[in-house]
């Protein structure tokens, strides 16, 4: 993507008081200001969220928050080397070590399309454990596995163990 159309996001340094600061990212000085949005690549401008003192807003000028809310109430917090993307910003050998990490996705092949890749991860996951409803007086009784009956001779008793430990090892 050339530095014309790639997109912009917006930096504020909330420390510079008194005049603009110069901050340097990849061999690349930004002047930033207290008072006005300065525009900065999106993978410059999200590193800047590693520091508080920052204010980070979108190409729509929204600001940007460095946590995330999860399904229900549990915050994921983003380290400093980590973004949020939809899977179609992802490469499609992203989007296939994805898949085949999930159930059902280890079919995938690198000729695999991409517009396949993205749809089972939004829809096709499966969950790999199956829920099963049953009456408890319909299961099946025992394939003999387990035997989950006690009779008198499996018990030991303490003291048997104390007299003579063959007992409880079988061994007597």
């Amino acid at each position: 993507m050339s530095k014309d159309t790639q997109v912009m996001f917006y930096v504020m340094d909330t420390n510079a008081r008194f005049g603009p600061r110069v901050h340097q990212i990849e061999n690349t000085n930004y002047s930033l200001r207290n008072d006005e949005m300065t525009p900065v690549p999106v993978r410059h401008a999200l590193m800047f969220l590693a520091d508080p003192a920052f204010r980070v807003f979108d190409q729509d000028k929204n600001k940007v928050e460095r946590s995330v809310r999860a399904h229900g109430s549990e915050e994921i917090k983003l380290q400093p080397h980590q973004t949020v993307a939809t899977f179609h910003e992802l490469s499609k050998e992203a989007l296939l070590v994805r898949a085949r990490k999930e159930v059902g996705g280890e079919s995938f092949k690198t000729s695999s399309k991409r517009e396949e890749l993205i749809e089972f991860l939004i829809h096709g996951r499966t969950d790999p454990v199956k829920k099963v409803e049953a009456d408890p007086a319909e299961l099946p009784v025992s394939d003999g596995g387990v035997d989950t009956e006690l009779s008198d001779d499996d018990i030991i008793a303490d003291s048997d163990a104390e007299e003579d430990p063959s007992a409880v090892l079988g061994n007597g």
